[in-house]
């Protein structure tokens, strides 16, 4: 009797001791509660996500409409969404810290908080919106349909799309086959790959054969039932297509980076290299380099034969401005045959920065140039552009004061301090409207920033960044209600020729975004 009544009193009081948090006791602790059309929002009260929940909501009820849409369905309840201040918070009241999940008998999903547009809150909700596709459980019996549909239906995976992404898998030879990842095979390799290679073929079923077949297929992957093919044969129509997409070289090279790293089973000593990588990166990020530099050594000795465990010490002895230690490691990264383009890239970037901290202005030069030429990613381009463009600039006192600003250890404040000084002494330097517009956007007075970057617009500016100054201009407009303008930027980017496909749909999206928010205002002043 004793026993039974302790079992009792844990069930009774799950949720306060952890075991199995219910909705209502994590709605309690949160306490904030906000009802859109579509969604139940709850959230801590007081906190940041209170202060921005309306353009928290607003990203619900566009994705919600993108997937309905997608789905081809008219769902008749509203969607729970749980959106925690922090990940600690998340891991106190529900047990997961920085995974976001779909609550999967409750209708909803478990989300951290993070920057306009959540880059989540798509995934997680076409969970939810296909939970009822299968007659008596809320997610497929095959893994590779579960999570495929999501990825399929929010097909956004940055430069290049699934499609395009695993076409370059193919190529590089780190596909797996679709057979394994229909089951519990998808664990088994590295995420990137599973999820990748299972949304393009799940997109491919559905553009091919239609969104009615697959949510038959859905529940239990009966393919020889729904299409009356086998799995073996779908494979070869999706291969076929596959092959006809073109990659270029600069494709494959970034396929290579964002693919070619262990599975979790697979990677040596992994839950305690990555304790130890969140510890380091957590001293970087407060400026305690020292015991960082601690952390990145002690995580070196467990994987050794890894370069990217270098990158780490590098910037932190870089940081405290250990320039011979960080350019020695730096020429390891460089040198190591495991390096990718992406870490050599960084590691060329801290050279450029020694040689031109030491004023050896053509060293600086060729290698910022060469740093450029592997296209390692847009950001990086965008940071080495910019750079030569200081570096190319005739006024020695204009050029420091660059230098500075683009490689000196400098709070947010001070920076935006020397810029604005910078742009007193250089009233025509494109360049610096757009690195104030860009801090100005960053720190969220997007009105502000436009007025700088509109200026950049007319000025001389290289073509990376350029393109990230409409970019931003397009994103302002659409923040502060001035669609006719974010349009006419985005529309600029589509023009340009030979753009990654993965980027013009996140324009396109915008567009989308921007277009829902008019007809929303019009139909207001009706």
């Amino acid at each position: 009797m004793i026993l039974v009544l302790g079992f009792a009193s844990i069930w009774l009081y799950r949720s306060e001791l952890g075991l199995r948090p219910t909705r209502s006791f994590i709605e309690k602790k949160l306490g904030g509660f906000y009802q859109t059309e579509n969604f139940l929002l709850f959230f801590e009260e007081g906190s940041v996500v209170e202060n921005e929940i309306e353009k928290v909501a607003v990203d619900h009820e566009f994705r919600y409409a993108q997937l309905i849409k997608y789905f081809q369905i008219k769902p008749d309840k509203k969607v729970r969404s749980y959106i925690y201040t922090s990940p600690e918070q998340k891991k106190r009241l529900m047990g997961a810290k920085h995974t976001s999940l779909q609550d999967v008998t409750g209708y909803g999903l478990h989300i951290n908080f993070e920057d306009f547009p959540h880059p989540v809150l798509k995934h997680e909700l076409a969970h939810v919106l296909t939970s009822e596709w299968h007659s008596f459980l809320p997610i497929s019996l095959k893994l590779g349909l579960h999570e495929g549909i999501a990825v399929a239906a929010e097909w956004d995976s940055g430069d290049l799309d699934p499609h395009q992404w695993t076409r370059a898998m193919h190529v590089l030879n780190i596909a797996p086959s679709i057979r394994k990842i229909m089951g519990l095979g998808f664990w088994l390799q590295s995420g990137s790959l599973s999820y990748t290679v299972a949304g393009s073929f799940v997109r491919f079923l559905v553009d091919t054969y239609g969104i009615e077949k697959f949510k038959h297929v859905f529940p239990t992957g009966n393919f020889e039932k729904i299409y009356h093919k086998n799995l073996a044969t779908l494979n070869q129509e999706w291969q076929a297509f596959l092959d006809k997409i073109v990659l270029t070289d600069r494709d494959l090279r970034v396929a290579e980076y964002r693919f070619k790293h262990p599975s979790i089973f697979q990677e040596h000593c992994a839950h305690e290299v990555a304790d130890l990588s969140t510890k380091a990166w957590a001293a970087y990020s407060r400026s305690d380099w020292y015991t960082a530099i601690d952390f990145f050594n002690k995580i070196h000795k467990l994987d050794s034969d890894n370069p990217k465990n270098f990158r780490g010490l590098m910037l932190s002895n870089y940081q405290l401005g250990l320039q011979n230690e960080a350019t020695k490691i730096a020429q390891h990264i460089i040198k190591h045959p495991k390096s990718n383009m992406h870490l050599v890239a960084e590691a060329k970037n801290i050279i450029g920065n020694v040689h031109w901290q030491n004023e050896e202005l053509g060293e600086a030069t060729s290698t910022f140039q060469d740093v450029l030429a592997l296209h390692a990613s847009d950001s990086i381009d965008r940071n080495i552009q910019a750079k030569l463009v200081a570096l190319a600039t005739k006024s020695r006192p204009h050029r420091k004061r660059l230098k500075r600003i683009l490689i000196g250890r400098l709070s947010n404040r001070l920076r935006m301090v020397l810029l604005n000084e910078a742009m007193q002494k250089q009233p025509n330097s494109g360049l610096i409207h757009y690195l104030i517009g860009r801090q100005l956007h960053l720190d969220q007075q997007f009105s502000k920033s436009n007025q700088y970057l509109l200026q950049a617009k007319a000025l001389n500016l290289p073509d990376n960044l350029k393109i990230e100054n409409l970019r931003l201009i397009g994103i302002n407009g659409y923040h502060i209600d001035k669609c006719k303008l974010a349009i006419n930027h985005f529309n600029k980017i589509l023009k340009i020729y030979n753009l990654p496909r993965g980027k013009l749909n996140r324009v396109k999206e915008w567009i989308e975004r921007c277009q829902r928010n008019f007809q929303g205002s019009q139909s207001q002043r009706k």
